[in-house]
């Protein structure tokens, strides 16, 4: 049997691809293969960076309710609100639905969703 590639996990995350020198690996595959580990192991996910911006409450109460509606609706977290957006949502801290469809990446359509509950949580 003959080893045509040989993958290593370091400790920062990062894959070491062994590959045969016979049998060069190009950027797609190597990417497609750390894709195909992430579903595997959670610790290989990217994090999103932490908030930093003005208003730190607000954005871990939108995270949470964020959290919340994706578990109840049985979809991933990022599907309901980017993190972009949530935490352009955080920084502005919208009072109005005119200031909520204003953010970027939050349209007509997000708002009919989730406009309501996000304004109950900005607002109080």
């Amino acid at each position: 049997m003959t080893t045509l590639l040989q993958i290593n996990l370091e400790d920062d995350g990062s894959l070491s691809l062994h590959p045969d020198p016979a049998e060069p690996v190009s950027e797609d595959l190597k990417s497609k293969i750390y894709r195909l580990l992430q579903r595997f192991d959670p610790n290989l996910r990217r994090k999103s960076p932490p908030y930093e911006g003005p208003n730190p409450e607000l954005a871990q109460e939108l995270i949470l309710w964020r959290r919340y509606k994706a578990r109840e609706l049985g979809i991933s977290a990022y599907l309901i609100l980017t993190q972009k957006a949530l935490y352009a949502i955080a920084d502005a801290a919208p009072q109005t639905e005119g200031e909520l469809l204003a953010i970027p990446g939050f349209g007509p359509i997000l708002f009919e969703k989730f406009g309501m509950d996000i304004l109950r949580i900005t607002c109080q």
